[in-house]
């Protein structure tokens, strides 16, 4: 009979270590990368267990603003050179999750865990709102997108029709699908 004391998760989590295929690591980048998807997972572990549902929206920010940090920098056709979070507004009370900016345009990404159709106005707004709280970025085009960890088909459509570019996670890669998006 096996003893359950030494059922822990930190001993299954060192086997399944043990057994893992190792992946040839290229850079230093998707080394730390990598460290930073294992450690978010770790915390999401314990923190489910423990029935803390608040902890949803911080691994959807965690989880997505590491991918853009550490994965490609080109999105919405553009490439950006710096990414800012949690952006207040001077003028309104808007808080813009990610944005990301270069010498011409900027991409503002809405994080939410369980996005749902009713949250796309909001999200359509934030163009606006983000040139009236910083007026230095009135000719900048700008672009939306939606990073949630639950997308479903009417979800997906209300983006492509507004415009918005649909980001979400599928496996342990993050899918951004901007076919379909404008320039605000």
């Amino acid at each position: 009979m096996k003893n359950l004391s030494e059922t822990t998760f930190e001993n299954v989590w060192a086997k399944i270590q043990r057994n893992r295929p190792r992946p040839e690591v290229v850079s230093e980048e998707e080394a730390e990368y990598i460290r930073n998807v294992n450690e978010i997972n770790m915390h999401r572990y314990y923190f489910d267990n423990a029935g803390n549902y608040c902890f949803d929206g911080f691994y959807t920010g965690e989880y997505f603003l590491t991918a853009f940090r550490y994965g490609r920098k080109t999105f919405f056709g553009e490439h950006f050179d710096e990414i800012i979070i949690n952006v207040g507004g001077l003028e309104t009370d808007d808080v813009f999750d990610i944005v990301m900016r270069n010498d011409h345009a900027l991409g503002i990404v809405e994080l939410k865990y369980n996005a749902h159709e009713n949250d796309l106005p909001d999200i359509v707004s934030k163009a606006q709102a983000f040139r009236l709280n910083f007026p230095d970025y009135q000719q900048y085009k700008i672009y939306l997108g939606l990073a949630t960890m639950e997308f479903y088909p009417k979800l997906e459509q209300e983006c492509e029709k507004n415009g918005i570019a649909i980001i979400k996670q599928m496996d342990d890669t993050v899918v951004i699908n901007d076919k379909h998006l404008k320039a605000y």
